[in-house]
C-alpha cells in the first residue's frame, strides 16, 4: 500500500485551521479527494486536495521521498494524476510500487 511504502518520509496529513498552527484541523482522508498534484520548487510533490461535498476549500501538503530521486517522483506524479478526484483515503491504501 502506498500509505505503507518505507521510501516516503511521512503521508501528507492535510490540516486546516489559522494560519497560526496554533489550532490546526486534521481532516479525515475519506471526506477530501485529490484535486491536483505538481512538483514543488524543492522537488517534492504538492498534493493539493478539496473537501468531497463540493466546498471551495482547498488544502496543501507534500509527500517527500526519504531520497530525493527524480524519476521516482516522476514516476509517483504520473500514478497521483490518475488518482485525481478519488479520496485521499483510498489513494494513500492503494496497491502502489515503484517496480510496476
Amino acid at each position: 500500500m502506498l500509505k505503507d511504502n518505507p521510501e516516503f518520509k511521512e503521508l501528507p496529513r492535510f490540516s486546516g485551521g489559522s494560519y497560526s498552527c496554533n489550532d490546526r484541523i486534521y481532516l479525515p482522508h475519506n471526506e477530501i479527494y485529490l484535486s491536483k498534484v505538481q512538483i514543488s520548487n524543492a522537488g517534492d510533490l504538492e498534493l493539493i486536495a478539496k473537501p468531497v461535498d463540493g466546498g471551495p476549500e482547498q488544502w496543501r501538503d507534500w509527500l517527500k521521498l526519504r531520497k530525493p530521486d527524480k524519476n521516482k517522483t516522476k514516476f509517483l506524479l504520473n500514478w497521483l494524476n490518475e488518482q485525481i478526484g478519488e479520496n485521499i483515503d483510498s489513494i494513500f491504501r492503494s496497491k502502489f510500487s515503484f517496480e510496476d
